[in-house]
């Protein structure tokens, strides 16, 4: 399921992509039957998935390109691997470490699709990275690599709007990446099933229509 939030008359509803990519599906406030939002959906997990499937030919129907997009979730945590691409981290001439580099976003910094991220004043090195964006659905603890994947819910993508000139002021880089609007989230989450192998994905980003990023 290719899956996002939209704002609609004032409330915020859970909507379901169809495959012509134009075709949206809701579910009505008034449904108390069925997930209201993403979170519910994640936590309800396949049964609540399969309950909006069984329900779609009585779902609300509405075109995209005439919806008001907001960012798909706002997570309760969201965590951050740095370095995660040897071509980048070769760009900025930044060494590889053998354990990841961690850190910390806030929600409250993010943007939706099609809305602008806001170049401080104080900087010159405003820059882009496109990520991948791993929605956790099953919680748990001493998960072993082989079964990390089963944990995820879904799928999306982010740009992570970097602040170099404060990135690079400590090892943390927490504090160049949460400038107001400095990210960008969604469109869309795309549940596990659907996304198949995430290493049999790759990434690219365009800026100003140029290719500035194209990464396995």
């Amino acid at each position: 399921m290719k899956l996002l939030t939209f704002n609609y008359s004032g409330q915020q509803r859970l909507g379901w992509l169809q495959k012509d990519g134009q075709t949206l599906l809701s579910v009505n406030p008034a449904r108390t039957d069925l997930p209201q939002n993403l979170m519910d959906l994640i936590q309800s997990g396949d049964p609540g998935c399969q309950a909006i499937v069984s329900a779609a030919s009585s779902l609300d129907i509405h075109q995209l390109d005439k919806l008001d997009i907001l960012e798909p979730i706002e997570p309760k945590s969201i965590f951050c691997i740095g370095l995660n691409y040897s071509d980048h981290a070769d760009e900025l001439a930044l060494a590889k470490t053998d354990y990841p580099t961690v850190f910390w976003r806030l929600p409250r910094n993010h943007v939706a699709h099609l809305q602008s991220l806001w170049v401080p004043n104080l900087s010159q090195s405003f820059d882009w990275e496109g990520e991948l964006v791993a929605i956790i659905g099953k919680g748990g603890r001493y998960i072993s690599p082989h079964q990390a994947l089963e944990h995820v819910f879904g799928y999306s993508i982010f740009n992570d709007g970097s602040i170099r000139e404060y990135q690079n002021h400590s090892s943390q880089f927490g504090l160049g990446k949460n400038f107001q609007a400095s990210g960008a989230f969604g469109p869309l989450i795309v549940t596990a099933d659907e996304f198949g192998d995430p290493y049999k994905h790759s990434i690219e980003t365009r800026l100003n229509g140029e290719i500035v990023q194209s990464a396995p």
